[in-house]
């Protein structure tokens, strides 16, 4: 919060020293104007966030692994290891994510074509036909385990499940069925579910006679955040570059999806991903809210730049208590769009010792620092409106009209006898340290005018 004190003079000086220390900073600059427009649109590219919804779907697998509760899944595509943890949804369906490690689908890639697959207990092993390995943190170890083929399952009263040359056959009383529209293999029983491969899909067998026998595939529904990296910019700069006279924040809920991006360059398609990628928040986040552009919501979190799905609600950020006044400018500086200082919302710059007069004060914690919402007449009559670092205006400042100053405010606490006392304390300070210096010399000049009449008298 900014006080006042009629201190003129100190401000007078100290301000004057500074312009040798900033003679070197841009010169004054300004828009012709300043155009307000609405935050959010459509035209041009309309962007989009990503449902992130994939659905898992492989054009060959080798083999797969199911584990006793039928929660993780295991597959094997050539030299790749995918590995799926889900939730069933409904009897054929399942939603859930791929384990990697960010940078791709498949959680191992192997030396060699991986021929087997299973579940150990919690352990993943596998083989490659030469030896056997457990998997574990990205990590492949040689394991013992004997792998078993399964070609038939007998399911009772007499209906039997047999594999052989690609094709299922199915037995009862002497009757049989033949599954052979694809390729059949792998199958196995877990937890008193039968799996089969039939193609590239996993599916279960069901029925209880020789009619009803039927093979369903599963389907695996995963969260794909590599859609993160193709949201498309819009018209992100236009609106970012055009003036938001409100700092505005919305809360996310923990869960949401949100993808880190840079806004250094909107030149291109697409944003650029920044280091934490997408990812779901871990608890309910407010993020100062900069735009929307299509149906992506611009965020920030202090310096970090954030997208997500549009339709949240913004609200108006708290502000300090001010006085409307004119301050003093103490650095020159750039004036920004939004409370957020970005080469994306500059839209002009002030020098030092400008007079500006303060619309708003903000120290909302989604912030990178402080901000002050200020606007600045030039010469002639041009008016730029932005926001500035409210450390960069000073503390002390007066009411004014047309520019011109008048009677200083004075801050409820302050004081003459603060000065004073100050001012006394300065005096005796300096007093001191000339006297300490004087008794330094003249106790130096004493002890050599002795040693010299030692001389003298030997």
């Amino acid at each position: 919060m900014f006080t006042t004190a009629p201190v003129m003079c100190y401000n007078f000086i100290v301000k004057k020293l500074a312009v040798l220390l900033t003679t070197a900073l841009a010169a004054f600059s300004f828009t012709a104007g300043t155009a307000v427009y609405a935050e959010d649109g459509q035209s041009g590219s309309s962007p989009s966030y990503p449902d992130l919804a994939s659905v898992l779907a492989f054009d060959s697998l080798d083999a797969y692994g199911v584990n006793e509760d039928q929660s993780r899944f295991a597959f094997a595509q050539g030299n790749y290891i995918y590995v799926y943890d889900g939730t069933k949804v409904s009897d054929y369906y399942y939603s859930g994510t791929l384990e990697n490690d960010g940078s791709a689908m498949y959680c191992y890639e192997h030396g060699s074509a991986v021929t087997g697959i299973e579940f150990d207990g919690d352990s993943i092993v596998f083989t490659d036909g030469t030896a056997t390995y457990s998997l574990a943190d990205g990590k492949a170890v040689e394991y013992s385990y004997a792998f078993a083929t399964l070609s038939t399952v007998d399911l009772g009263d007499g209906l039997l499940i047999s594999m052989s040359g690609g094709a299922m056959y199915v037995y009862q009383s002497g009757s049989s069925v033949t599954f052979n529209d694809q390729a059949y293999s792998c199958l196995k029983v877990c937890s008193g579910t039968i799996y089969v491969l039939r193609g590239s899909e996993l599916c279960v067998v069901e029925g209880s006679s020789l009619e009803s026998i039927a093979v369903t595939p599963l389907t695996f529904e995963y969260v794909d955040l590599s859609q993160g990296e193709t949201i498309l910019t819009g018209d992100t700069a236009q609106y970012l570059s055009a003036v938001s006279q409100e700092v505005k924040t919305v809360t996310l809920a923990a869960g949401t999806y949100v993808t880190q991006a840079d806004i250094s360059d909107l030149s291109g398609t697409y944003f650029k991903t920044g280091e934490s990628g997408t990812f779901a928040l871990s608890a309910d986040t407010k993020m100062l809210y900069l735009c929307t552009t299509g149906g992506v919501d611009v965020l920030a979190l202090g310096s970090d730049i954030y997208l997500t799905k549009s339709g949240n609600t913004p609200a108006a950020a708290e502000q300090e208590a001010y006085t409307s006044s004119y301050a003093y400018l103490n650095t020159a500086t750039n004036v920004y769009s939004r409370a957020y200082m970005a080469d994306a919302t500059i839209i002009g710059s002030l020098e030092f010792d400008d007079i500006v007069q303060v619309n708003g004060l903000y120290s909302d914690d989604t912030l990178q620092c402080g901000f002050a919402y200020v606007s600045y007449t030039a010469d002639d009559g041009t008016v730029i409106e932005g926001y500035v670092a409210s450390n960069f205006i000073t503390e002390y400042y007066f009411t004014a009209e047309d520019g011109e100053f008048g009677e200083a405010e004075y801050s409820d606490d302050y004081s003459e006898d603060d000065v004073i006392v100050a001012v006394c304390i300065v005096i005796i300070i300096v007093v001191l340290v000339i006297a300490g210096v004087g008794y330094i010399g003249y106790s130096s000049g004493a002890g050599k005018r002795k040693r010299k009449n030692d001389d003298e008298q030997k």
